[in-house]
């Protein structure tokens, strides 16, 4: 009921409820971050690949230290990713440069640990 004008919240106006439309735009950096990403997720493979191979070889407990901290690592980047990918508040919000850095930031710390490792 409206007394004096003012609406009481259960209200519905007399034409009918209004659709608001709003144009949603996408940063051009959040399809970068996604790649960025996905990349991440394949260095955390590799480098899960390599400690596997040098626990099956040596069974020291700071190997298994390595797969732990590797694997979850990837499930952080794995739950990040599809977050990027499915939840709309990270293709709304204006996030892409932030999280564009600090992907890249993680990736060549990857890189170099890969490289690190690999040798």
């Amino acid at each position: 009921m409206l007394e004096r004008g003012i609406p009481s919240g259960n209200e519905v106006p007399m034409d009918g409820p209004r659709t608001v439309v709003v144009q949603v735009y996408v940063s051009p950096l959040l399809y970068l971050d996604i790649i960025v990403s996905l990349g991440n997720i394949i260095l955390l493979l590799l480098l899960l690949y390599v400690y596997w191979g040098n626990y099956k070889k040596i069974k020291s407990n700071f190997t298994i230290g390595l797969i732990m901290f590797a694997s979850i690592l990837l499930l952080q980047n794995i739950i990040f990713t599809s977050f990027l990918l499915f939840a709309p508040i990270f293709q709304i919000a204006d996030l892409g440069l932030p999280l564009f850095i600090v992907n890249v930031t993680e990736f060549l710390a990857l890189f170099i640990l890969l490289l690190i490792t690999w040798r």
